[in-house]
């Protein structure tokens, strides 16, 4: 004979009615407290990390129009000059107006092969004729150490012109007091995918290039960056 059925009859009844009652509280309530078992657990005691950001070059097309994230240059950050543009281009034609096709069309971006927006910097001909573009990454940890992998690239336009188009001639990038230069001779109109690993100094870290080209000509330059195109690499090495 179990325990119930050796209380009396209104005993056990009131046993009954208050194991049900908790039954039913415990099912209504157990979801909520399993969500907030696994939100202790992921928030790790009240400490959210961040994932590091490099902001993809994925936006409007348009002559000083930028992808969010980044910006002009020329003469710090947002300062650009009018004469010496910087913008945003599409894989067809210069800032993606109609009137400015490239003579080689860019191919698709291996990792992102249904987007038409790349960052544009010039070269007018000079050392002291040439536009920035650049964007801050952020989120980062001082101390440990990042990989970021974009692609670089050259076209010139199609048709005369007073001032001779040419392909740039080499990518310059600035990174954390490290200074990269690319070599884009021989590959006009080719996707060039680069890697550079760096130890973060600070939370944010500013990206920024620019074009190399032949004196007395125009030379244009581009960045494409993806999305998720930025790790942790601190246990890599």
């Amino acid at each position: 004979m179990n325990l119930l059925q050796k209380l009396p009859i209104g005993l056990g009844l009131a046993c009954l009615m208050f194991m049900s009652s908790c039954s039913k509280e415990d099912a209504a309530v157990s979801p909520a407290l399993k969500q907030e078992q696994e939100n202790i657990h992921s928030s790790h005691k009240g400490v959210t990390y961040v994932l590091p950001f490099f902001a993809p070059t994925i936006g409007a097309v348009g002559k000083e129009v930028y992808p969010a994230g980044w910006q002009a240059y020329s003469f710090g950050p947002g300062q650009a000059d009018p004469l010496i543009p910087a913008g945003t281009s599409s894989l067809t034609h210069l800032w993606g107006g109609n009137a400015f096709p490239w003579e080689k069309p860019l191919p698709p971006v291996p990792t992102a092969p249904n987007a038409n927006s790349v960052v544009t910097v010039s070269n007018h001909g000079s050392v002291n004729d040439i536009s920035y573009a650049g964007t801050k990454i952020k989120n980062l940890t001082p101390g440990r150490k990042y990989a970021i992998t974009f692609y670089l690239a050259t076209t010139k336009l199609k048709g005369a012109y007073t001032t001779p188009q040419e392909y740039a001639t080499n990518i310059y990038i600035n990174l954390n007091a490290k200074f990269v230069q690319v070599n884009l001779k021989g590959k006009e109109a080719t996707w060039i995918p680069q890697t550079i690993t760096f130890d973060a100094v600070s939370n944010e870290e500013v990206f920024d290039f620019f074009a190399g080209g032949e004196i007395g000509s125009y030379a244009y330059a581009h960045v494409f960056v993806d999305k998720n195109s930025i790790k942790d690499v601190t246990f890599n090495h």
